[in-house]
């Protein structure tokens, strides 16, 4: 199935707006943009192992996607309320209610992850659990970070990746109505700007 039909077949943007009208609201789910972003991103790379760290739209999208493909999908979230939420949501949508845990129950089994997307709790959190976040990638992976427009939070990412000789790819598609934005870091360097 080409990615245009696949993409096609996924009406995300009826999709997003039923989540932000009876889940979340639009200013705290992740935005249309980065939802087609992030099919379109595993489109591309044809992730085995995709992981989401604050479960919501991103758990459904990651799920959708991974529908009849070999890919296993991770969901984490800091709130016991909201990883629920997320998976009422996908049983509701019939896509796999399987593996979404709380952060602190992730273990180091979890690892080799093609795809992740990080939007963990609050920014001070998501900011602290970088380190963790790359240790469970593949040599290859790509982890896209939401919310750079916050300016602490890109800062200490930055920083973060840089250490690791890593840097961050502002991904302009995803710029959205509130000015947030994703960007990614591509492990083994392959998505350039």
């Amino acid at each position: 199935m080409s990615h245009q039909s696949t993409l096609q077949s996924v009406d995300i943007k009826s999709m997003h707006e039923d989540y932000t009208n009876r889940v979340s609201s639009k200013s705290a789910c992740i935005s249309l943009e980065t939802s087609i972003f992030l099919w379109n991103l595993c489109d591309a790379l044809q992730p085995k192992i995709a992981v989401d760290t604050g479960s919501g739209f991103s758990s459904y999208i990651l799920r959708k996607w991974s529908t009849n493909k070999n890919c296993s999908v991770y969901s984490f979230d800091d709130n016991a309320f909201w990883l629920n939420k997320s998976v009422e949501y996908c049983a509701l949508n019939n896509v796999s209610i399987q593996n979404f845990l709380l952060w602190q129950d992730v273990s180091q089994d979890i690892t080799n992850v093609d795809i992740l997307i990080h939007d963990l709790g609050n920014m001070t959190l998501r900011a602290n659990t970088l380190e963790k976040v790359y240790d469970m990638m593949s040599k290859n992976g790509t982890i896209v970070l939401d919310d750079l427009h916050k300016n602490q939070y890109f800062q200490e990412s930055t920083r973060f990746f840089n250490s690791k000789g890593h840097s961050i790819l502002e991904i302009k598609e995803t710029y959205d109505s509130f000015g947030r934005f994703v960007g990614i870091v591509s492990l083994n360097g392959a998505i350039a700007k």
